[in-house]
């Protein structure tokens, strides 16, 4: 795929053909919101400047 895919449609290109990322956010949205409002690294820029350790529960 080419970046303006990516663009358009979201998504992060580093990980195409290595790893599926499933997710869905039942409650917490606002914790997402306060992760993507964290400063993002120089070179890393959809990266923060920070690990951002989190837990998965799956029922």
């Amino acid at each position: 795929m080419n970046r303006a895919f990516y663009k358009v449609k979201g998504g992060y290109p580093g990980l195409d053909l290595q790893y599926t990322i499933l997710r869905e956010v039942i409650e917490g949205l606002e914790i997402i919101d306060l992760i993507s409002a964290l400063p993002a690294g120089k070179h890393l820029k959809n990266r923060p400047n920070i690990d951002v350790k989190h837990d998965c529960n799956i029922n």
